[in-house]
């Protein structure tokens, strides 16, 4: 059991590294953190912009 990093550097190794399983696994694993930005994205803007306001 890794985390999702981990787990994408265990499909390649010294000597051949398979490119079509590798990006689709990095698809799949990005399209999670992509969904939950666009659903948030009004709040983590938001907190961005008021981070430089004083009082």
């Amino acid at each position: 059991m890794y985390t999702l990093p981990p787990g994408l550097s265990t499909l390649q190794s010294s000597y051949v590294t398979l490119y079509g399983p590798t990006m689709a696994a990095a698809v799949i694993v990005a399209i999670p953190v992509l969904i939950i930005y666009i659903a948030l994205q009004r709040f983590i803007v938001q907190s961005v912009a008021s981070t430089g306001l004083k009082g």
